[in-house]
C-alpha cells in the first residue's frame, strides 16, 4: 500500500542549480564478513547526487501522522535512471532507507523524487 501524500504535479517541478547545492551518497547494502567471521550488513556506495531538500506542508504532516510516511522526508535529484535500484542513501554521515523513489523522465531537464525514512538502529523503523 502507498499512501501519495503529494503527486510530482504537487512538488515543485523545476530547481534552480544553486538549490542543489547538497551531496548524497546512494548505494545497496551488501554483506560484509567482520573480524569474527560473522556477515554483516554494511553500505556500500554506487553514486553521488546533488539534491534539494524539499519542503513539507502542514497538511501533508497531518496526513503523514499515524503512517509508515510519518517520519520521512523527500529530496530533489536531477532525473537519474539508476536510482530505482538504490536501497539506501547517507546524507551528511546518516544513513536513510529509500522508502520511495517517485522518477520524472518526461521533460527535458527532469527531476526525481526520494523518499527517505532514517534507519533506527536497535530493531525498529
Amino acid at each position: 500500500m502507498a499512501l501519495q501524500l503529494s503527486s510530482n504535479s504537487q512538488l515543485k517541478s523545476s530547481y534552480k542549480p544553486y538549490q542543489l547545492n547538497k551531496t548524497a551518497d546512494f548505494g545497496v547494502v551488501g554483506s560484509v564478513e567482520n573480524g569474527a567471521g560473522v556477515n554483516v550488513p554494511k553500505f556500500q556506495k554506487k553514486l553521488t547526487l546533488h539534491y534539494a531538500r524539499v519542503k513539507t506542508t502542514m497538511t501533508q504532516k497531518y496526513l503523514a501522522a499515524g503512517t509508515e510516511l510519518e517520519d520521512t522526508s523527500t529530496i530533489a535529484v536531477r532525473h537519474n535512471n539508476q536510482l530505482e535500484n538504490m536501497q539506501q542513501c547517507v546524507v551528511n554521515g546518516v544513513t536513510y532507507d529509500i522508502t520511495d523513489v517517485s522518477p520524472d523522465d518526461e521533460m527535458y531537464i527532469a527531476y526525481d523524487f526520494v523518499t527517505l525514512s532514517k534507519i533506527k538502529r536497535g530493531g525498529g523503523k
